[in-house]
């Protein structure tokens, strides 16, 4: 049993068909959700060829040991304001997104821990009706690998990306392609004490025309707790982080080190409630030729999931990051993001969802001293989602969705409506 959810969340981490698709065709729940696998049923014995060893399972097919999941998803959307300017006259456009999506997965037992792989690709194809110059091919691959032993678990978990993505920093989008990797791992130290430690790189390069030119941006970092359980429901810890992070571009290249102090608090409440919070402190120093020192900034990510009965629940999701300007050399960003959820089953195979965000940021730390305008922004967004399961292999969604953004930068305030609907295969 624990096998088969080992191999279950690691598929469920590889399968981010959205993440391909850029973020103003994201609907409130504009990500397709992939069929569930179940675990490979595969004959052994002779070496026979491919296709006689294949076969077919309630989701996906599976051959020897290795379980395949192929899916279709078609997503099509209207959008009054294609490029979220300012005057929306004649950018009404009706756009397709065909996405085709190959997952792979394995158990595999090496000495004494049990370890679970998973292996996917989505290429999505972008197809304007009436903008035909803005069509494109997104790509998105992920490797994912969790391992349990004993009370002891070990994840590590790289993606690739190339896409455009809406940035909430100048509130248009910029084509980026991007590599990031994420090492985790836990486990008990003694009695009600444990470890849980991570370290991650990010690697990204983002086409800023408006700027006339490219950012190149690079991190790595780790962070480490030590947590306690001082309650049956309650766990506690103070943990220790840093990061390096780097950004070249056309007017040079500058260095920032953050060092975090945090503490973390998690509540988890019979299935019911589910709380956990990271707050913290953090402090920078600009490492590059005339850099300057941040002041300290507090530090927060916090998630919160109510299930009062079966088929409601509430989401809350809150963070406050501090990192690179996108668009500008030399400055550092801040943004606050605020998430509100919730998601209601109408019918034994339909489900209605409705999302609420906010996010508010500024760019207005020169760290190398040039002069450069600040900027600072208010985004607003609202989306609702109809989902209906038909079966086990075919899904239907609808999807409303009103963006507004104000910035004080010139053109950056618009607002953009957006509804369609979205068809997911599994094949």
């Amino acid at each position: 049993m624990q096998s088969r959810i080992l191999l279950r969340s690691a598929v469920a981490a590889v399968a981010l068909i959205g993440g391909a698709l850029p973020d103003r065709a994201a609907g409130p729940g504009g990500t397709p959700t992939a069929a569930s696998l179940l675990p490979a049923r595969a004959r052994t014995g002779d070496d026979g060829n491919f296709w006689d060893e294949l076969q077919r399972a309630e989701a996906g097919y599976s051959w020897h040991k290795i379980a395949i999941q192929p899916s279709l998803t078609y997503r099509a959307y209207y959008t009054d304001n294609l490029f979220n300017y300012q005057n929306r006259a004649s950018q009404q456009d009706f756009i397709h997104n065909i996405s085709p999506q190959l997952l792979l997965a394995r158990e595999f037992y090496p000495g004494v821990w049990e370890m679970a792989l998973s292996v996917g690709y989505t290429p999505t194809f972008i197809v304007h009706s009436f903008y035909g110059e803005n069509d494109r091919t997104y790509h998105l691959a992920r490797i994912h690998l969790d391992g349990r032993r004993d009370e002891q678990s070990l994840s590590v978990d790289h993606t690739y990306n190339r896409s455009s993505e809406l940035s909430s920093e100048v509130g248009f989008l910029l084509p980026q392609e991007s590599q990031s990797t994420l090492l985790s791992y836990s486990q008990p130290l003694s009695g009600k004490l444990s470890l849980s430690a991570s370290a991650f790189q990010r690697l990204m390069d983002t086409a800023v025309s408006a700027f006339a030119s490219t950012r190149s941006m690079k991190s790595w970092g780790g962070d480490g707790f030590v947590l306690y359980d001082w309650l049956p429901k309650t766990t506690t810890g103070i943990g220790l982080g840093a990061s390096y992070e780097e950004q070249g571009g056309a007017t040079g290249d500058y260095q920032l080190l953050y060092e975090r102090l945090m503490t973390r608090w998690h509540y988890l409440a019979t299935g019911k409630l589910d709380v956990s919070l990271d707050v913290g402190v953090q402090i920078g120093q600009g490492l590059s030729l005339g850099g300057r020192d941040l002041s300290p900034t507090p530090i927060l990510q916090a998630g919160a999931q109510y299930n009062p009965r079966y088929g409601t629940s509430f989401s809350l999701l809150a963070a406050r990051s501090t990192g690179f300007s996108t668009v500008q050399s030399g400055r550092s960003q801040t943004e606050n993001r605020l998430t509100l959820g919730a998601r209601q089953r109408v019918y034994q195979s339909m489900t209605a969802s409705i999302t609420a965000s906010y996010g508010q940021g500024a760019s207005d730390t020169a760290l190398s001293g040039v002069v450069a305008p600040s900027l600072s922004y208010d985004n607003y967004t609202v989306g609702f989602q109809y989902d209906w399961e038909i079966n086990t292999r075919l899904r239907l969604s609808g999807f409303y969705q009103y963006m507004r953004r104000e910035s004080d930068a010139a053109r950056e305030t618009y607002s953009n409506n957006q509804v369609g609907f979205i068809v997911n295969v599994a094949l």
